[in-house]
C-alpha cells in the first residue's frame, strides 16, 4: 500500500480499528487495565505476523510498533466503537474485495478472537458475551 491509497486521517482511522475492538470488549477508550492491554498487545502482534493481506499486515505492524502513542491518540478520538468500525468498513469498500476481506479477518479473527480467548477461561475459551462482541465487530466492519 502506498500513502496515497488513503488520506492521513483515513490511515489513522485504519490504525484505530484494533483499538475499537479492544474498547468493544472492555468498555472504555482509555485507561485500559494493564493485563487487558498486554493481551491486546500480544493479539495485535500475532495478528500482524499472520495477516494474509498486505493492508492488514502493514496496518497491524504499524500499530504493534507504535502501540503506546496510538493508544493515547485513540483515547482522544471522539468516535464510538460503532462509528469507528463502520468508518473502517467504508474505507475497505475502496479496496479490492480479497484485500478488504483479509483485513477484516485479521481484525476479527486475529485481534478480536485472540483477545476474547485471553479474557476467557484458562485463556482458551471465548465467553458467550465475548462471542456476541466478535459478531458485532464483524457486522460493523462489513
Amino acid at each position: 500500500m502506498t500513502d496515497e491509497t488513503f488520506a492521513s486521517d483515513e490511515w489513522a482511522t485504519l490504525r484505530f480499528a484494533p483499538f475499537w475492538i479492544l474498547a468493544a470488549f472492555v468498555g472504555c477508550y482509555r485507561g485500559f487495565d494493564p493485563l487487558e492491554f498486554e493481551a491486546f498487545s500480544r493479539a495485535v502482534e500475532e495478528a500482524s505476523e499472520r495477516a494474509r493481506g498486505r493492508l492488514g499486515r502493514e496496518v497491524l505492524q504499524r500499530v504493534a510498533m507504535d502501540l503506546d502513542r496510538l493508544a493515547i491518540a485513540f483515547g482522544n478520538d471522539r468516535r464510538s466503537v460503532a462509528t469507528g468500525l463502520w468508518e473502517v468498513g467504508r474505507l475497505l469498500e475502496r479496496m479490492p474485495e480479497e484485500e478488504a476481506e483479509a483485513f477484516r479477518e485479521a481484525l476479527v479473527s486475529g485481534v478480536g478472537e485472540r483477545l476474547a480467548r485471553a479474557r476467557g477461561r484458562f485463556g482458551r475459551i471465548i465467553s458467550e458475551e465475548d462471542a456476541r462482541t466478535i459478531e458485532l465487530v464483524a457486522v460493523l466492519l462489513s
